[in-house]
């Protein structure tokens, strides 16, 4: 509850009680529902609670503001990355299938001097 003065004087903050717990045996129920102005440190802790809330809004936002231009970049990167095609270079021979224990001379052919080897895709 927000009591507003007279003017000059800042707004006053009125706190209470639960309304639930036991009240004492001669106490008054209506006891626990009085109003009474806020200590300084709660309202200290308050405003505190309140700039952290602040704080916490605009680095939300801001990291948002960043994690779009993030998207956007990324997208635009995906985009080129689709332009690009691979083809097999035609211009050597087609290369023989072989498995990594294959020892047959007839299949695998090495190097000899200046004379390449057979081109070779190894399977395993």
């Amino acid at each position: 509850m927000i009591r507003h003065p007279p003017a000059g004087d800042g707004p006053t903050y009125m706190t209470r009680k639960s309304q639930t717990g036991p009240v004492s045996e001669d106490g008054d129920p209506s006891a626990r529902l009085e109003w009474k102005p806020a200590t300084k440190s709660a309202l200290k802790k308050a405003t505190g609670l309140y700039e952290q809330y602040k704080r916490k809004q605009a680095k939300a936002a801001e990291l948002a503001v960043r994690e779009k231009e993030e998207a956007l970049r990324r997208q635009k990167v995906l985009e080129e990355a689709k332009k690009v095609v691979i083809t097999e270079d035609a211009s050597p021979p087609k290369p023989v299938k072989i498995r990594l224990d294959e020892t047959d001379p007839k299949k695998v052919k090495l190097r000899d001097g200046d004379t390449p080897g057979i081109r070779v895709r190894v399977l395993g």
